[in-house]
């Protein structure tokens, strides 16, 4: 849920998440120092200040995670590489997989060699 909002919302802060979500700002605090150890999320400055501290700002960082779909279609196999932040990093189609053997086959060498293709390590 943090990280839906943190995406949707460009650039959010801590007290700004807390607020969205209803969690506690510890509870926030900890979601997001895990999200920020693990690479998911980056602090991009400071937000305007209302009177106090200013803000820490934070945003997905995109290359932190991908995801590949595949569309199995009647006349075409499509191939679809996102990045975190959902932009489309490559978008591709091939004709049709009719057999299921060769559906898995097709679809295993397709998605390492658009990773390759991409530089997106394996593991991310």
């Amino acid at each position: 849920m943090i990280l839906d909002i943190i995406r949707a919302s460009r650039m959010i802060s801590r007290v700004e998440l807390a607020q969205a979500t209803g969690l506690t700002q510890a509870t926030v605090s900890n979601v997001v120092r895990r999200l920020l150890e693990d690479g998911f999320v980056v602090e991009v400055g400071r937000g305007a200040s209302t009177g106090g501290k200013p803000r820490t700002l934070l945003r997905i960082e995109p290359t932190a995670r991908y995801a590949l779909g595949v569309q199995l279609g009647a006349d075409a196999t499509t191939f679809v590489l996102a990045d975190l932040g959902g932009a489309t990093v490559s978008r591709w189609r091939r004709p049709a997989l009719t057999d299921p053997q060769e559906a898995v086959d097709v679809i295993g060498t397709e998605v390492d060699g658009s990773l390759e293709r991409a530089g997106v390590p394996r593991d991310r």
